[in-house]
């Protein structure tokens, strides 16, 4: 089971990794690489403010989306809340790929990446 678990993951990762460098291509053609470098930074930074804002007042990802999607729009109003929502959500997923999630454990906002491994190894024998 988890031989197909790790298979599915990894096809789905490639699915998303081709239709995003798919997109973000003809974005590239639609906006100019400058503006939409720009973009891609601001999103990145808004996504990781939002993360840090959720964990500790309790944001959740609908919520946290909007927030970012919110300062974007008035940042980039030329791309628009669809080409918006996109890069935010590579954006989101860069952060989960590397382990940038965080939440609030007793009292401290720490990555999600640490509570994990921390209960993993409570786990073992």
């Amino acid at each position: 089971m988890d031989e197909l678990q790790g298979i599915l993951s990894t096809v789905l990762t490639a699915v998303v990794t081709g239709l995003l460098g798919i997109l973000f291509w003809y974005l590239k053609s639609k906006m100019g690489v400058e503006r939409l470098a720009s973009l891609k930074e601001q999103a990145t930074t808004f996504v990781e403010a939002a993360e840090l804002i959720g964990a500790q007042y309790g944001m959740e990802g609908l919520d946290k989306k909007k927030w970012v999607v919110d300062r974007l729009v008035e940042l980039f109003p030329w791309a628009g809340e669809e080409i918006i929502s996109a890069i935010i959500e590579q954006a989101v997923y860069d952060l989960k790929l590397m382990g940038g999630e965080l939440v609030q454990e007793n009292g401290a906002i720490v990555r999600q990446a640490y509570i994990s491994r921390i209960t993993s190894e409570d786990d073992q024998p």
